[in-house]
């Protein structure tokens, strides 16, 4: 185990990464052909505000809207789920229509507030994105509280955001660098 993190922390160092509102750090890297690694820091204020965090994928040409996204889905200090967005709405696991589970070695580190997982590049499931080195995608991210019964309520319109990034080791977005 402590080899798989070492080989992910110096993968990590060879990534894109993008700064997210709430001081959120997504980062990726393709240790090889067949798969992207990724990183997700939080922050503390994150982890006592909310209770699950969404980060997911769609291709430019899919459109706005959480229809059509490969979501990773995390109530949080739990591992991520591969969840797809069918419509603009709660996404449901990937399993759940007949799809594959295809996040590997995932892990939450409750020190430093870091989830890392790993998916293949194509899993060859029709609820998963095609992860190919240099694509632009859509990245989405949202956060939320879950009810009584642990049911994933809707993230409010300031807990949510759509961008456009480049899938490559060069790329950097939002991120400030201090000297």
């Amino acid at each position: 185990m402590k080899l798989f993190i070492l080989c992910s922390v110096i993968s990590l160092a060879l990534s894109g990464r993008v700064c997210l509102p709430k001081s959120w750090i997504l980062e990726w890297s393709f240790p090889d052909d067949s798969h992207i690694d990724f990183s997700l820091t939080l922050d503390s204020q994150t982890l006592s505000s909310y209770d699950w965090v969404g980060i997911g994928f769609k291709y430019i040409t899919d459109g706005d809207g959480m229809d059509k996204a490969d979501i990773n889905n995390f109530f949080l200090t739990s591992i991520p789920v591969d969840s797809y967005a069918l419509i603009s709405a709660q996404p449901c696991l990937d399993t759940y229509f007949g799809g594959t589970e295809d996040i590997l070695n995932a892990v939450y580190d409750s020190t430093t507030l870091v989830y890392t997982w790993t998916r293949e590049i194509d899993s060859g499931d029709i609820y998963d994105k095609v992860y190919t080195e240099g694509c632009s995608m859509k990245l989405l991210w949202a956060c939320g509280m879950v009810d009584a019964y642990g049911e994933q309520l809707m993230h409010l319109d300031d807990d949510k955001e759509m961008i456009d990034i480049i899938l490559s080791a060069d790329y950097d977005y939002g991120c400030v660098t201090e000297f």
